[in-house]
């Protein structure tokens, strides 16, 4: 067996436990967000914006702003470890496994956060309702 083969295997194999564990992962991510965007909302940016300014937003202004945050923060990791891994997989390995495990592992992700997103803002205004919809 080549490298390329036996680096699949494993991967897939990391792939499986996911699977089989998937509302762990589901209830661990819900969670995380609900802990980064209330983090967001009661500490991070009343120290950050003006105070004027912040004590006068409405709580679902400041809602919205918390969970736009943790979706830039979240968006940005995502993009940069995903053209890590391409990189790796096309010049380092000459193989694509690990941008295979990646496209599941953050796809997976991604379809939490619309998930989540689509729970926690019920009822959507009618923008966001026809993007999950799309989705």
């Amino acid at each position: 067996m080549d490298d390329c083969s036996t680096l699949q295997q494993r991967l897939n194999s990391y792939i499986d436990f996911f699977v089989s564990h998937r509302l762990t992962f589901l209830v661990i991510i819900f969670t995380a967000m609900n802990l980064i965007t209330t983090y967001f909302k009661e500490t991070y940016f009343p120290s950050k914006f003006n105070p004027s300014i912040y004590t006068h937003m409405d709580e679902k202004k400041k809602e919205e702003l918390s969970y736009r945050q943790l979706q830039f923060l979240v968006g940005s990791f995502i993009s940069a470890t995903g053209y890590t891994c391409i990189i790796i997989d096309c010049i380092v390995l000459d193989c694509y496994a690990i941008s295979t495990l990646w496209a599941y592992l953050f796809g997976s992700v991604l379809a939490s956060f619309d998930l989540h997103e689509y729970a926690r803002r019920w009822p959507l205004p009618p923008s966001i309702l026809g993007h999950h919809i799309m989705v």
